[in-house]
């Protein structure tokens, strides 16, 4: 350990775009105890259309830009990156390594073992690119290169039973290397609902489906057009909410205008927890997810969810007591939105069940003392 009377932690992530891996990371580097931590969190930029999360926050903790680190493949810039990289952990000398998403967790990684052997090295698996990401030979070549960067790693951290049990089962690295450690939120000051519909402009006499994400394929949002038409079919009283943005938002808004859809785009908003508390019903319709935040939010509002069974969705959402948990069907998943619209009974029953559950689970307390246990492990070993 570093001869620093606190324990020094870099977090290093590829881009800080708006979605689950940047909400955690400004949760963790927040709220971790600052008379134990020193933490300095090393990201690159954000590419269009994403958003930036850090843009406009109040932020209480180090960060440092890598003006040339960025998702794509560059080979000029991801150079210049390496060697950027190289030279903040020689200048910062942590003691931990903790990185964050494919592309740092490479990077980060294996610059750590050359010019750092002594820090311990963690990654987090927010979520993984087994499913739906890859053909499967590129798929082969990933596996392999986790495979392989694996052996440079202390501790694995699974954000999700079912995210750990598929990287163990493609010898991503043995059950004993991971922790699965829930990610955490802070309870939003949601508004009233009646103001909150007022607010947003809503129809009390409607039902309200929300879908929150980027629109990306991964995410699936071509089954919310395929679910709003089916719903549309049987009652005509429910309406979806699509938040968020994407590669697909263009082609999804041409569609949903096309066939006339009960869509309306909103783009990403800040005022989620107003959204979500105006909002009957959460969608997700993923095809890969970890603990899925936009589920965690919802049951915060004390919404019941209809979701798909991708990733680790079963932490958060349990069939039958707190929503549905469907296959990857879009009638699947009209039927269950149905089931919900149909019966303001069961969506209070879900939603407070649901509330009960996230209080208990996901609290940012549990999240950073998790992570703040982690560090002081590894480094008595």
């Amino acid at each position: 350990m570093a001869t620093a009377q606190k324990i020094k932690v870099l977090h290093l992530v590829t881009r800080m775009n708006v979605g689950g891996v940047a909400v955690l990371l400004d949760n963790l580097m927040s709220n971790i105890n600052k008379d134990e931590f020193e933490v300095l969190l090393a990201t690159g930029l954000c590419e269009s259309p994403e958003g930036e999360y850090l843009e406009n926050r109040n932020i209480g903790y180090r960060i440092e830009r890598l003006p040339n680190f960025h998702k794509s493949i560059n080979f000029a810039d991801d150079f210049k990156s390496l060697i950027a990289i190289a030279r903040l952990i020689r200048k910062f000398n942590p003691d931990v390594v903790h990185t964050h998403t494919s592309k740092a967790g490479l990077f980060g990684r294996l610059i750590a073992f050359l010019i750092a052997p002594s820090a311990k090295r963690i990654h987090t698996f927010h979520g993984h690119l087994l499913v739906g990401y890859f053909s499967p030979i590129k798929l082969g070549v990933v596996k392999a290169f986790e495979k392989s960067l694996g052996l440079l790693t202390h501790r694995f951290i699974a954000m999700g039973t079912q995210v750990r049990d598929d990287l163990v089962a493609v010898g991503i690295g043995e059950s004993s290397k991971f922790a699965v450690l829930f990610p955490g939120l802070a309870k939003p000051n949601f508004p009233d609902r009646d103001q909150a519909r007022n607010n947003l402009k809503l129809d009390d006499k409607k039902i309200y489906c929300t879908f929150i994400g980027r629109l990306t394929q991964i995410k699936r949002p071509d089954r919310v057009l395929e679910v709003a038409e089916l719903v549309a079919k049987q009652k005509s009283d429910v309406e979806f909410l699509v938040v968020g943005d994407g590669d697909l938002a263009s082609d999804m808004k041409s569609k949903s205008e096309k066939s006339n859809l009960p869509i309306t785009f909103l783009g990403w908003r800040q005022d989620i927890p107003a959204i979500l508390k105006a909002t009957d019903i959460a969608l997700l319709t993923s095809d890969n997810e970890a603990v899925a935040l936009t589920l965690i939010e919802a049951t915060q509002a004390g919404i019941p969810v209809v979701t798909t069974s991708a990733g680790s969705v079963r932490d958060v959402a349990i069939n039958g007591e707190n929503g549905f948990v469907t296959g990857f069907n879009s009638q699947e998943l009209a039927n269950a939105v149905l089931k919900l619209a149909e019966n303001p009974t069961l969506r209070e029953e879900f939603g407070s069940s649901g509330k009960k559950r996230s209080d208990a689970l996901f609290s940012i307390e549990r999240m950073v003392t998790d992570h703040e246990n982690l560090y002081k492990e590894l480094l008595r070993k």
